[in-house]
C-alpha cells in the first residue's frame, strides 16, 4: 500500500527511522504475546481495549509460536530489546507485515505501545471507526528511551475539587504523553480533601471552607486506592501531598489546637496561621495522618510542602520559643527546619522519602541526605535552588514557575504581565538541567513536574490551560536534550496532534506561536 503520512509523534523519539509503506491492520490480525509475563498480557489487553473502537476490529491476542508470530500481527515482548535502553526504554519495528515492540521491562513495553497507537492515522485516536480508511501503522524502526525519569504533572485538589472520573480522563491521557508521575496535592488553606478515619472533621469541616460547589468534596480512602490502582496499571507512581506546616488552614478550622493561638484566622490572600511547633500533640496529629496516608499510596515518597510558611505566629508563641531554646534552634527559620526534620525522620520509619518545595533548604537545618528538593522559585532565583540541591547531594525535581505553572496565561493581561505568561516555544526550549553542574551533579536532577494550580481552574476550564502546553512538557521531559529538528518541527507536530486531543475528548487552547526567548 502508499505510504501513509508522516505521524506527529509526541514525544519525539530518541531514534527514529521512517520507512517506505505502512502495516495495514485487517480482521485477521492478532496482538501476540512473545512471552509469558503477566505483565505482557496486561500491556496487550491494554493496547487492544484503545485500538478495537476505532479500528472496528476484533484484535484478538494469543500467545505467540513459530507459525503465529511472522505475519500480521503485533508482537509485544519483554525479550530481544538492544541493551542499555533501561526500564523504560523500548524497540519498535513496523513493517509492512507486521509490527513488534520489544522491551526489558514492563513500563519500557506499555511506553513502546503509546508510541505505537500514534503511527496510526488520526481517528485511531477515537471511538469510531473512519469510513472507507483503513487503519495503517506507518513502517519505522524506533529504539526509544526518556531523558529523565521523573515526568510528572501536579493537580491542586486543594484549593479546587476535581471528580474521580475527571482525574481518570488525565490520567489516561498522562500515560498516552508517556508521563510517569502524578503529584496529587491533597490539602491547602482552601480544603482538606482526603478523609483520614482517625479524624473525621477534617473532611466534614476542612473540605467545605471556601463556597462555591467544585470548592467542596474530599476523596474516601477508597476513591484514592482506586486512583493509585488506576494509575499504576499505566506504570505512573501517585505522590500525595500533605501540606506541613503552612498552607494548612483548612485542618486548623477542622482541629483549632493545631494553630499556635487556638483560634485561626481566614484572611484574605495569603494565610499567616502555621501547625504550631511548639504542641507535641502537633506531632501527634501530623504523624497519624501520615501513617493513614502511607497506608493508602504506596509510594516510596510523600510530599510535605514547606513552602511559603510565613513566621509571624511562631514568633508570638511562647510555646514555639520554648521550643527554639529547648532544641537550641537559632530562629524560627530553624524551626521550621526542626519541623521537617522530625517529620522526614518519621516517615523515614514507614519506608519513605520526603520530597519539599526549594524553601526546605532555607532553614539552616540539615535535611536527611535522601530529601528531594522541588525547585519551583525562578522568576526570582533562576536555577538557584536546584543547583544548591544538587551539590548538596539532594536529588532535585525541577518545577520553575516560568516555565511550568499551567496556572500562567499564554500571553500577557491585565493582571498577568510578560515575564508571568508561559507559551509554547518557553516550555520546549527551557533547561531543567541547570548549566555549571558536574556529571555527578546532574544525575541528581530527576526530571521535572508541570503545575496545575487550583486557585481558579473549574474542571470545564481546565482542558484549555493544560492544552496543548503540556505536549511541550511532555517532549521536555522525554525527548533528547537536541530535540530532533527543531521549535518548527515541534509546532507542526502539535499543530496535528490537536486534531488528536479532540478525539481523545480533550478541548485545547490555540496552538499558535508566541515570540518568546525560545523561538
Amino acid at each position: 500500500m502508499p505510504d501513509s503520512p508522516v505521524p506527529s509523534l509526541i514525544p519525539r523519539p530518541a531514534r527514529v527511522e521512517w520507512k517506505e509503506g505502512a502495516f495495514e491492520l485487517r480482521r485477521t490480525t492478532r496482538i501476540l504475546l512473545g512471552d509469558a509475563s503477566p505483565e505482557t498480557a496486561r500491556v496487550a489487553q491494554y493496547l487492544a481495549a484503545k485500538l478495537r473502537p476505532a479500528a472496528g476490529l476484533p484484535l484478538p491476542i494469543a500467545k505467540a509460536s513459530a507459525r503465529s508470530a511472522a505475519k500480521r500481527c503485533i508482537t509485544l515482548s519483554l525479550s530481544g530489546a538492544q541493551a542499555g535502553l533501561g526500564d523504560e526504554g523500548y524497540e519498535l519495528e513496523a513493517t509492512p507485515d507486521g509490527a513488534a515492540v520489544r522491551a526489558s521491562a514492563a513500563s519500557g513495553l506499555f511506553w513502546g505501545a503509546q508510541t505505537l497507537r500514534q503511527l496510526g492515522p488520526d481517528f485511531l485516536m477515537g471511538e469510531r471507526p473512519a469510513r472507507e480508511i483503513r487503519p495503517a501503522l506507518r513502517c519505522c524502526a524506533i529504539a526509544d528511551s526518556p531523558r529523565y525519569s521523573w515526568r510528572g504533572f501536579m493537580f491542586d485538589s486543594g484549593r479546587h475539587f476535581q471528580s474521580v472520573p475527571f482525574l481518570k480522563r488525565y490520567i489516561d491521557l498522562f500515560a498516552y504523553l508517556k508521563l510517569n508521575r502524578f503529584h496529587w496535592h491533597l490539602t491547602e488553606d482552601q480544603g482538606w480533601r482526603i478523609e483520614i478515619k482517625r479524624y473525621p472533621e477534617l473532611t466534614k469541616i476542612g473540605s467545605r471552607v471556601d463556597p462555591g460547589e467544585q470548592r467542596h468534596g474530599f476523596y474516601t480512602q477508597d476513591e484514592a486506592r482506586d486512583i493509585v490502582d488506576y494509575a499504576a496499571a499505566r506504570h505512573i507512581l501517585v505522590i500525595p501531598e500533605i501540606e506541613i506546616p503552612g498552607h494548612s488552614l483548612a485542618a486548623m478550622l477542622s482541629r483549632p489546637r493545631l494553630c499556635c493561638t487556638g483560634k485561626p484566622v481566614k484572611n484574605p490572600g495569603h494565610q499567616r496561621d502555621l501547625y504550631c511547633a511548639g504542641r507535641e500533640e502537633t506531632f501527634e496529629f501530623l504523624e497519624n495522618v501520615l501513617t493513614e496516608i502511607c497506608a493508602i499510596f504506596p509510594a516510596p515518597f510523600v510530599h510535605i510542602g514547606g513552602d511559603e510558611a510565613p513566621k509571624e505566629r511562631w514568633r508570638e508563641c511562647k510555646r514555639c520559643q520554648a521550643r527554639i531554646r529547648n532544641e537550641g534552634l537559632k530562629n524560627e527559620a530553624e524551626l521550621q527546619g526542626y519541623v521537617t526534620r522530625r517529620v522526614a525522620d518519621f516517615l523515614a520509619t514507614k519506608g519513605r522519602r520526603i520530597i519539599g518545595w526549594d524553601e526546605i533548604l532555607d532553614s539552616g537545618v540539615a535535611l536527611p541526605r535522601d530529601a528531594i528538593i522541588h525547585w519551583w522559585r525562578h522568576r526570582t532565583g533562576g536555577a538557584e535552588a536546584a543547583i544548591r540541591a544538587a551539590r548538596q547531594g539532594h536529588d532535585a525535581i525541577a518545577s520553575p514557575n516560568s516555565y511550568t505553572y499551567l496556572s500562567f496565561p499564554t500571553s500577557p493581561t491585565p493582571t498577568h504581565q510578560l515575564e508571568r505568561t508561559i507559551d509554547l516555544p518557553k516550555i520546549w526550549g527551557a533547561n531543567f538541567t541547570p548549566d555549571g553542574l558536574t556529571a555527578e551533579e546532574r544525575g541528581r536532577i530527576l526530571g521535572g513536574e508541570a503545575c496545575l494550580w487550583g486557585e481558579h481552574e473549574l474542571e470545564e476550564e481546565i482542558d484549555y490551560k493544560v492544552f496543548p502546553r503540556l505536549l511541550a512538557l511532555a517532549e521536555l521531559l522525554w525527548s533528547p536534550a537536541s530535540r530532533g529538528q527543531g521549535f518548527a518541527d515541534f509546532y507542526g507536530r502539535v499543530q496535528r496532534h490537536c486534531r488528536r486531543l479532540s478525539l481523545m475528548g480533550f478541548a485545547h487552547g490555540p496552538a499558535f506561536r508566541h515570540v518568546s526567548e525560545a523561538e
